[in-house]
């Protein structure tokens, strides 16, 4: 069952105030699986495609893929792809294929059950100003949410109030993944918030929240992860493509392996909460073969797994690491580890 976040009656009204007025498109209700996606693709800027209740099953296009949506909207004027109000629209994927991709932009998902498939929404190279929000996604094979496709630039993504469980049945297991290793995609200016993610139980060292290195400047906050076998939270570097990521306001606990919140570089991370842990290598935070450019402020973590509270180790180039006014707490083991800190400058404020 999703889990919506309510929204902050204050905030919402003052951003209202600046939200620039927007043509109204059509409404365009689909009742059938073989009217999706030839109604989505045909659709214009503002225009709503409305999902009646019940289960689309399975989401396949005739060229074998799953629902393929490569129209776009425009700032403003956002493609919206919906469930009808109150009521439940299930798309259910073929076991071997993705259940939705997208390669348009300026497209929103909205209120949609989605499962079945390998990855639930794959953002493929090319789809930016994409809007992921009150979307339940579960029971996959691979990824919940994906933005990770070689030479991707993945711009302003907004992943809000979801709930996505049970990923990674026979792979990577990432609930929302951004990015690629070794910076071959770049997701930027984006933000994750508000959802909540649990029962990542892949083997393939799968994250609730993965920002991966060379992807800068999004914001990961106010997100409830746990029951996750290996990170948490994960956001590595930046590799000077842009400014830091922020990690803030999240809660995190239940994680077996690795650490519940676990950085590189290149990072602001303040105000989390980590409680329990679990499993031998485990750590609440864990900073190792650090990159640089860190603030790690305003975080409790009251941890009694085997590791440390904070972990931090191997600084193999020079950086800069500001660790201040934090709460750690590990009765089974040190609050706080450095080790291996080479040429990094830490400076700490009393912890």
């Amino acid at each position: 069952m999703l889990r919506r976040c309510p929204w902050n009656a204050i905030a919402w009204g003052v951003s209202a105030l600046w939200a620039p007025l927007v043509a109204t498109g059509a409404v365009i209700n689909v009742s059938t699986a073989d009217q999706i996606e030839t109604i989505i693709n045909a659709a214009s800027p503002g225009d709503e495609i409305v999902l009646a209740g019940g289960t689309y099953l399975p989401v396949v296009n005739y060229l074998g893929n799953g629902l393929d949506v490569t129209a776009s909207g425009t700032l403003g004027n956002p493609i919206v792809i919906r469930a009808a109000d109150g009521q439940v629209a299930i798309l259910e994927g073929d076991p071997n294929q993705d259940v939705v991709r997208v390669s348009g932009s300026h497209v929103t998902l909205r209120g949609l059950e989605i499962t079945g498939g390998i990855r639930g929404v794959n953002l493929l190279a090319g789809a930016s100003f994409v809007t992921i929000e009150d979307c339940d996604v579960h029971d996959l094979q691979n990824v919940g949410i994906s933005a990770s496709n070689t030479g991707g630039s993945y711009q302003g993504l907004r992943i809000q109030r979801n709930e996505v469980r049970a990923t990674g049945s026979t792979g990577l297991g990432d609930g929302i993944r951004l990015g690629c290793s070794a910076d071959a995609c770049r997701a930027f200016d984006g933000v994750v918030e508000g959802n909540y993610i649990h029962d990542i139980t892949a083997t393939s060292f799968p994250a609730g929240i993965k920002i991966l290195e060379g992807s800068y400047a999004n914001v990961v906050r106010d997100n409830v992860v746990h029951g996750v076998v290996f990170d948490g939270v994960q956001v590595l570097g930046t590799l000077g493509n842009g400014s830091s990521n922020v990690v803030e306001r999240n809660v995190v606990w239940g994680v077996s392996d690795d650490a519940a919140i676990n950085v590189v570089g290149d990072v602001a991370l303040r105000n989390n909460v980590v409680l329990g842990g679990s499993g031998v290598s485990a750590a609440g935070i864990r900073l190792v073969n650090t990159t640089g450019n860190v603030e790690i402020t305003h975080n409790t973590v009251v941890y009694d797994g085997t590791e440390a509270a904070f972990r931090m180790a191997n600084c193999t180039t020079p950086c800069s690491v500001e660790v201040a006014n934090n709460a750690f707490y590990a009765p089974n083991d040190e609050a706080i580890r450095a080790t291996s800190l080479g040429s990094c400058r830490a400076s700490a404020a009393p912890l």
